[in-house]
């Protein structure tokens, strides 16, 4: 009865608390910003080629570096990739349209200053802006699918955003990959040089001692010839592999073919 009373004489205040509860909460739910979130479910081929090129030189005693068995298009890398800083650096410089500005910026513009002009050095936006955008990304893997999700505070943007990662990624992977078969041509490339001056000292070994000796009866010129043949015949065996690995090397460098595989945008 007493807590009843007490209230009723009280009830004034009781209103006004409740109210300004209501007229708080209220406030608090209409200032959070609303998320729109794109997922991409996208599948990276894994690398099987299994380094030919090495198995086959090993056989005739070369020594080709063989690449790892994860490259820059494997799966796993995905998320090392998106956190790296080249690649945050790249899409950090792009243009996107946003409803807020009516306008298109660079994606460090809209994570930081916006259209308004700034101080700040650009090595402490590029931070800033680096740390806001790896805050809009989260990758998830299920096997060999993978599951790439961004939120802004705009739903087209979301959109536009998500798909300019996969091009970069794309266009990451293919500079990638495009270093890595320049490296091996070059390295073919050296190789064939060496070899083709170890194949005409072979042939020309071969052919003085031919000329030397134009009736071969002894069985000592016999294992001498047979010797010298062998020689050549094993360099111009090394010599042809490499220019087939070669031809394959140049064929991979203009070859076009995506990496990422985009299951559902």
């Amino acid at each position: 009865t007493s807590l009843f009373l007490g209230i009723a004489q009280n009830i004034k205040v009781v209103i006004i608390a409740v109210m300004i509860s209501v007229f708080y909460s209220f406030i608090k739910v209409q200032s959070i910003e609303p998320l729109y979130l794109s997922s991409a479910k996208i599948l990276v081929p894994e690398n099987k080629d299994g380094g030919s090129l090495s198995g086959t030189a090993a056989a005739f005693g070369i020594n080709v570096p063989s690449a790892p068995s994860l490259d820059l298009s494997s799966l796993t890398l995905l998320p090392e990739i998106l956190k790296s800083r080249t690649f945050t650096d790249r899409i950090l410089e792009k243009n996107f349209y946003t409803e807020k500005y009516g306008e298109k910026l660079t994606l460090i513009s809209i994570l930081t200053h916006g259209d308004e002009p700034t101080s700040i050095g650009r090595d402490t936006l590029l931070r800033q802006a680096g740390d806001k955008f790896q805050g809009m990304l989260s990758f998830e893997a299920k096997g060999s699918i993978s599951i790439l999700t961004v939120k802004t505070m705009e739903p087209v943007f979301s959109k536009i955003l998500n798909e300019q990662i996969l091009i970069e990624l794309e266009d990451l992977y293919k500079f990638f990959k495009s270093r890595e078969n320049n490296e091996k041509v070059n390295f073919i490339n050296q190789r064939i040089l060496f070899v083709e001056g170890d194949l005409q000292l072979s042939e020309l070994k071969l052919k003085n001692f031919r000329e030397k000796n134009r009736q071969i009866s002894s069985p000592s010129l016999m294992l001498e010839e047979g010797k010298l043949q062998r020689n050549v015949n094993v360099q111009s065996d090394i010599y042809l592999t490499l220019k087939q690995q070669l031809e394959l090397a140049k064929i991979e460098e203009i070859q076009e073919s995506n990496l990422l595989t985009i299951l559902d945008m």
